[in-house]
């Protein structure tokens, strides 16, 4: 949702007008996606850490990387993280996990993806049998 966004006070790029301003991305012909100057990802990133510092309810994990799923009789149980600044494994526990990984962009030599976007979320999906879809559709 590029309005809640905006909202929590993403700059994004204006025309002269005050409207949004639009360009094209990863190779489309079209010019339609929002950006905000030259760090979009940047922008939107800081925008989602910093709103989340506003709810106290929500627990974050910040320097942790996901190592697996753990799955118990065909179901999600949690992970296994690796906190990256003690160098220890964590259990987290929870009845569902929504993996937001990025994709597999670095897979490819050229491309515009950031460093980390290399495709671990989808092998520790495959590992469990969950079946991966429309693997084809890559932004370079």
């Amino acid at each position: 949702e590029m309005t809640q966004l905006e909202l929590w006070g993403c700059p994004w790029s204006r025309r002269p007008d005050g409207s949004v301003n639009v360009r094209r991305f990863g190779g489309m012909k079209i010019e339609r996606t929002w950006f905000a100057a030259d760090k979009t990802g940047f922008h939107m990133l800081h925008t989602l850490f910093q709103t989340s510092l506003q709810f106290p309810q929500i627990q974050r994990f910040d320097e942790h990387f996901v190592l697996d799923i753990l799955v118990d009789d065909c179901h999600v149980r949690g992970l296994v993280a690796m906190n990256m600044m003690e160098g220890t494994l964590v259990q987290i526990r929870a009845n569902a996990v929504v993996m937001a990984t990025g994709g597999a962009g670095r897979v490819y030599r050229y491309n515009t993806n950031g460093g980390i976007v290399t495709g671990d979320g989808m092998g520790m999906a495959l590992s469990h049998g969950v079946p991966l879809r429309d693997m084809e559709f890559v932004q370079y």
